[in-house]
């Protein structure tokens, strides 16, 4: 018993030797394989044995791994290729299962895209509703486009920013709405138009002068109301996803003043500033100073981008001041007209003259007035006035003109310096009154109904057969008066009345171009 535990002890520590040789024939590196135990040795037959079951094993580890890599890289490989074939043949188009506007659009080119835009743009009807109302506007009455350019753009350039596994997705849809915008101004018009029973006009906060106090008064704002412009906007680029109309109700939204109350109030104290400013012109012995109600009118309260208002200064409306104080300044020269006898070479003045004078540089004056008022500072500022010197016309040196003396209430013919014909008249009265100065004959009419004046003031009339017309300026006239029994003071409408007899001599005397002076 003793000798056998012995021997199975001595089995049992070789078997023990055996299994750790053998881990170190595993685990080991090459270079140890050959250092066998002595214990190793005896059981050589054993532990090759076991060596031989493991090294199976020790191959499939290697070897896996390859086969997987040798096969992902062939995939890839497949993959590039694939991807570059279809590449070179989607170029220049879209790629698998592109929609636009809701077309399939695969492979398409990008004038086959605008094509297909063209085409279904023209087949679009929309229509609008508002409680029983139905509208079928055009696109071109609300402004409706297409940007067929950002849509094909878009359309093409879809699914390429992804990756090279995503583009071979081919399944993969996308949809590419089209680029559609609406003109603010036609749809707006349009709305207001077709449906103004929805509209009610907000009243903005005003900055009123009063004359009493001198100063700016805010007057009140009230709300309104409108159709809901950003929701039918929107209703309507929502078409551009598939081009599939439907009825899109015009909805009504609260409308708020574009210029508030409190916005005026925070710029109460500038506007009221402005208009307490000093504004002298001076020149040629005028002085003009505005008034605050003038400079009122020169400034506009105007919503600022973000929201509050700005003072804005108005040049057009300093300029138009400008051209009011011009036309107090300027006149016209008025030559001197006189008759010179040819036998004694005496002087006869029929018309005394005066030099003109103008306001020049009026761009330049209303600059510095807005330029003054932007520094928050008065200003005198000297005009530029130029005078226009009159003339000395000797009218005896026409073979034939008409004087036509307002004063006097009479007309001479004249040949030269010498009055060949003298007749009394009657020129127009106040409101009326004959227009002045030095003219030609450019239209005589034999016969005519004469009508003006208003019925709504009563001031109209009707003359038939009017004779002996020679017009001078615009409408007015030296022509016969058959209506008349009395001349020698003011009774027309403006033209020059005569006698009939004494009309047709000058009709018959005064050619076409004949001068004509008319004079206080």
């Amino acid at each position: 018993m003793g000798e056998k535990n012995e021997t199975q002890a001595s089995a049992a520590d070789s078997s023990d030797s055996i299994d750790e040789s053998v881990a170190e024939v595993v685990e080991s590196p090459v270079d140890d394989a050959p250092k066998f135990s002595v214990k190793a040795k005896t059981h050589s037959k054993k532990r090759t044995n076991k060596a031989s079951k493991l090294q199976p094993q020790k191959t499939r580890k290697a070897y896996v791994p390859r086969i997987v890599g040798i096969s992902a890289g062939i995939g890839a490989v497949v993959a590039i290729v694939i991807s570059g074939v279809l590449g070179q043949f989607y170029k220049d188009k879209t790629l698998p299962n592109v929609y636009v506007a809701g077309q399939k659009m695969s492979g398409k080119t990008e004038q086959q895209i605008k094509d297909d835009l063209t085409t279904r743009t023209k087949k679009l009807n929309i229509t609008l509703k508002s409680g029983d109302k139905v509208l079928k506007p055009s696109l071109k009455e609300i402004g409706y486009t297409v940007d067929q350019k950002a849509t094909v753009t878009a359309a093409l350039e879809a699914k390429r920013d992804v990756g090279l596994i995503s583009r071979l997705q081919f399944w993969h849809k996308v949809d590419v709405p089209a680029v559609v915008s609406i003109n603010d101004t036609l749809i707006n018009q349009y709305v207001e138009t077709n449906i103004p029973e929805i509209l009610n006009p907000p009243t903005d906060a005003t900055l009123a002068f009063n004359a009493r106090t001198q100063a700016f008064d805010i007057t009140n704002q009230a709300a309104g109301q409108g159709a809901d412009m950003i929701s039918l906007k929107a209703e309507l680029s929502m078409l551009g996803k598939t081009f599939k109309p439907h009825p899109i109700d015009v909805t009504v939204a609260e409308k708020g003043p574009n210029i508030t109350e409190a916005e005026l109030a925070a710029i109460l104290d500038t506007a009221n500033e402005i208009v307490g400013r000093r504004i002298t012109l001076t020149g040629l012995g005028y002085t003009y100073t505005a008034r605050a109600s003038d400079i009122a009118e020169w400034i506009t309260p105007t919503p600022k981008e973000g929201g509050g208002v700005k003072l804005v200064v108005d040049p057009a409306k300093i300029q138009s001041y400008v051209e009011t104080i011009s036309k107090r300044i300027s006149s016209s020269p008025v030559d001197t007209k006189v008759l010179v006898d040819e036998a004694t070479g005496q002087q006869v003045v029929l018309q005394q003259g005066r030099d003109g004078t103008e306001l020049a540089d009026q761009e330049q004056l209303a600059n510095a007035i807005a330029n003054s008022i932007a520094k928050g500072e008065d200003i005198t500022q000297q005009m530029n006035i130029k005078v226009a010197a009159h003339k000395t016309v000797n009218m005896s040196s026409y073979d034939k003109w008409i004087e036509v003396d307002l004063s006097e209430q009479r007309t001479t013919a004249y040949e030269r310096a010498t009055p060949v014909n003298s007749f009394i008249i009657a020129s127009g009265t106040a409101g009326h009154e004959t227009v002045k100065g030095e003219f030609e004959i450019w239209l005589r009419v034999r016969s005519q109904t004469m009508q003006g004046g208003s019925k709504a003031d009563g001031s109209y009339y009707s003359i038939p057969n009017v004779e002996w017309v020679s017009y001078f300026y615009q409408d007015y006239a030296l022509h016969g008066a058959w209506w008349r029994e009395k001349f020698g003071y003011p009774a027309s409408h403006g033209c020059v009345n005569m006698r009939n007899e004494d009309a047709r001599w000058v009709y018959e005397w005064a050619p076409l171009g004949t001068k004509v002076i008319v004079h206080d």
